[in-house]
């Protein structure tokens, strides 16, 4: 009997022993696969699209036309003088830091590359809208009333700009610098390294003062000066552009009858331009 007591109670020991182990224990943790968010999984960047690279200066040069509404162009005077439809009323612009050969004084031969010019710009202008702005730093009209401007194309072609660029018109500075001084005359420089348009040899060597008729082209022949009312040569001279005008003798020349030096204003020789 006391046997079986004793055996009794030394299985309940161990029994009561191997739940105390068992109640201990704790379970192995499961290992997981890391989340797409872990902060150790960083994505590859993109690559940016590269936008189409504009220098500086060409990226002002549009910014300036592009404030502007447009313009239709109702005429093309010559390379450097055209004239648009502005709220409604006709203006005459004359463009600003460039400066073409001339076509248009009745008086005289066509210059050199004149009319290579004046087509240039009916080319690229005739029935066209353009941009326009005026410059700070000049008057905003000249003396003859034109105002003085930028012009861009419909399609954003500087042409005051590309005009000299190309050989067309060489760079010219009225009174004081400009807004783009140093870009038409880095623009003068290339064009005549490159002996572009009339800085060719074969065109003017850049010599645009010389009769277009000397270049193979027919020069059109020079007209007599007017007479005065009086019938004979006027020797008096003229005391305003509007009596210039009147007479149908504008541009007047140094050594023309009735020139006077009052009139030219940027001294070069021609007054009432």
């Amino acid at each position: 009997m006391n046997h079986r007591i004793l055996a009794t109670l030394v299985l309940a020991l161990l029994l009561a022993a191997c739940s105390d182990n068992t109640g201990s224990r704790t379970p192995a943790p499961v290992p997981t696969k890391p989340s797409a968010s872990a902060p150790d999984r960083v994505a590859k960047p993109k690559k940016a699209k590269q936008p189409n690279v504009r220098t500086p200066a060409e990226s002002r040069n549009v910014a300036a036309g592009s404030k502007s509404p447009l313009y239709p162009v109702l005429d093309v005077v010559d390379g450097d003088t055209i004239r648009i439809e502005r709220e409604g009323k006709r203006e005459t612009l004359r463009l600003i830091g460039l400066d073409t050969p001339e076509t248009k004084d009745p008086r005289r031969p066509v210059q050199c590359f004149g009319r290579e010019a004046s087509d240039r710009a009916h080319r690229l202008l005739d029935g066209r809208k353009v941009r326009i702005a005026e410059d700070p730093s000049q008057d905003t009209r000249d003396k003859y009333g034109r105002l003085l401007v930028y012009v861009w194309t419909q399609e954003g072609l500087f042409y005051n700009l590309s005009t000299i660029r190309e050989g067309y018109a060489h760079e010219y500075t009225y009174d004081v610098a400009y807004r783009y001084q140093e870009q038409f005359r880095a623009a003068e420089r290339e064009a005549r390294e490159k002996r572009r348009g009339f800085w060719a040899a074969s065109a003017c060597g850049g010599d645009t003062k010389q009769p277009a008729g000397q270049q193979g082209q027919e020069a059109p022949r020079p007209t007599e000066p007017p007479e005065a009312e009086s019938g004979g040569t006027r020797e008096a001279p003229y005391e305003s552009c509007k009596a210039v005008r009147a007479a149908g003798a504008d541009p007047i020349r140094r050594g023309d009858p009735g020139y006077n030096a009052e009139l030219d204003g940027d001294g070069d020789g021609v007054a009432c331009e």
